[in-house]
């Protein structure tokens, strides 16, 4: 079921954004872990969770500005050609 939006996944935002999502799969199985199994989880288990969440919005909020960057070369670069 998930591999059917991976195109359209990879055509809005990028492979890295895809990678950073997948890491979420850790807190789904906390929250089945939760109400299958009633276990207590640490508190670190939310404080991971709201790290990667913050870190998958700033990194779409960036977008392609640091890449764009890279691929400038300065006015004084000489090529040997």
């Amino acid at each position: 079921g998930m591999y059917i939006f991976v195109p359209i996944l990879l055509e809005r935002s990028s492979a890295t954004f895809m990678n950073l999502s997948l890491l979420t799969a850790d807190f789904y199985s906390l929250v089945v872990a939760l109400v299958l199994f009633h276990a207590k989880p640490s508190f670190l288990y939310f404080i991971a969770f709201c790290i990667i969440v913050g870190g998958l919005i700033i990194y779409n909020l960036a977008g392609d500005a640091p890449a764009s960057r890279l691929s400038q070369r300065p006015s004084n670069f000489k090529s040997k050609s």
